[in-house]
């Protein structure tokens, strides 16, 4: 978490979020979604995969109507786990996409940002029988609740970069006159 508030590159930020979570809890397959600005959609901006032989899902949108269980962490704010989630009609809209990625039960917490979810991480559980421990819950909330603070820290710094920039080159006009 240390290197993910030091960074202020996004997509960096990102992949160690996914990496540490990943580590924290020993589910492999990790990833942050990022919603569109309707809120129509989560665009996947980060991801771990466990199996070689699934693909990375970055750029994979993920719809967020007929999708119960994304609109409840979202609505909710809160952690929701959905066991069996091939079959579980919390997940119907994405049951193939599941089942090619070999999911057994997934984990959605919602990624908030000075009090608004702008996206969500998810923890897919691919070997069956797996459980998280309400301490290993506890511990992926931490971290991504502390990646939520290093987003917009990151976006932060990329705005006063833009500004920075900006500035400069109003700067450089008014000297040329």
């Amino acid at each position: 978490v240390t290197a993910v508030a030091a960074s202020t590159d996004l997509a960096m930020s990102l992949q160690l979020i996914v990496d540490q979570l990943a580590e924290a809890t020993s589910i492999q397959q990790v990833g942050v979604a990022i919603l569109n600005e309707k809120r129509t959609g989560l665009t996947v901006v980060a991801d771990r995969s466990g199996r070689l032989n699934t693909d990375s899902a970055v750029g994979f949108v993920i719809p967020v109507e007929n999708n119960p269980a994304t609109q409840r962490a979202i609505a909710e704010r809160r952690t929701v786990i959905v066991p069996d989630a091939t079959e579980n009609p919390l997940t119907a809209s994405a049951h193939a996409v599941l089942r090619q990625r070999g999911v057994k039960t997934i984990v959605i917490m919602p990624l908030v940002v000075e009090n608004e979810v702008i996206g969500t991480v998810g923890l897919d559980i691919v070997e069956e029988g797996i459980e998280l421990t309400d301490d290993q819950v506890r511990v992926a909330e931490t971290i991504v609740y502390q990646a939520a603070s290093a987003i917009q820290r990151a976006r932060l710094f990329e705005q006063t970069e833009e500004a920075r920039r900006s500035a400069e080159y109003l700067f450089s006009l008014s000297a040329a006159l």
